[in-house]
């Protein structure tokens, strides 16, 4: 009987632990930018400082080129993504997800990895790591507070920075710990998942790629009326009766 409360309270446990959190298992990553140590002219930059490997990881990157060839890739059981090592010259990934929740919640994001790298929230700069550990096992994580409106997509950017001196391959986690009053709130963490329609989109015209000026209805009796209908992106999002994309 003692067994079977034992495994009871383990089972409830877990699930509890498992609604807390939710773990990236995809990310659309772009083609590997590779960047090289700058020749220097003296020991110093202009600024008096002594170059470092960590400032390539400021390498200014576009976080957002639409045109630029993306591939889904799937994370293994233990919920890391791992990228090919840098050989010779030092490589830079980018990896992008994104984040909902149905209602207001608050939580964390936190980023595993033996590598360094820098992670954005809608493409503004929340976290960085300048230092790497040798392995997977001892990669250190950092976490980042954030707090999610209902029903609005957040966009998450991830740099990882891979060189030739490192010991570990490019290896990332990524979990999304909510808060313990918020714990009962669902959330998604999936790159795929379509947009929902936002004041971003329609008032401020982001995502738009054309205008139609749509004339008044003569019958309607409102000659100076014009309706703007905006043309979305087909990048689009999602609403509640429907989506397009």
């Amino acid at each position: 009987m003692k067994k079977k409360e034992v495994a009871l309270a383990i089972f409830l446990l877990t699930g509890l632990t498992l609604q807390a959190q939710e773990r990236g298992t995809q990310y659309k990553v772009r083609d590997a930018i590779e960047v090289r140590t700058p020749i220097m002219n003296d020991s110093i930059n202009p600024k008096g400082e002594k170059h470092s490997t960590k400032m390539l990881l400021k390498t200014p990157v576009v976080l957002d080129l639409p045109d630029a060839p993306l591939q889904s890739l799937t994370v293994d059981t233990a919920g890391y993504l791992t990228l090919d090592k840098a050989d010779k010259n030092s490589k830079i990934y980018v990896l992008k997800t994104q984040i909902r929740a149905e209602r207001f919640l608050k939580g964390k994001l936190k980023v595993t990895s033996p590598v360094r790298w820098e992670v954005f929230i809608d493409e503004v700069s929340k976290q960085t790591k300048d230092a790497a550990e040798d392995s997977i096992s001892s990669a250190s994580s950092r976490d980042i507070a954030l707090t999610l409106e209902p029903e609005r997509d957040y966009e998450i950017t991830i740099k990882l920075l891979s060189t030739a001196e490192d010991k570990a391959a490019p290896t990332l986690k990524c979990e999304f710990i909510k808060d313990n009053k918020f714990k009962d709130i669902a959330c998604t963490l999936d790159p795929n998942a379509k947009k929902r329609f936002s004041l971003d989109n329609t008032v401020y015209g982001n995502r738009v790629i054309s205008v139609w000026k749509i004339p008044a209805d003569p019958l309607l009796e409102q000659p100076c009326c014009q309706t703007l209908a905006y043309i979305l992106s087909a990048h689009g999002a999602e609403n509640r009766k429907g989506s397009f994309g």
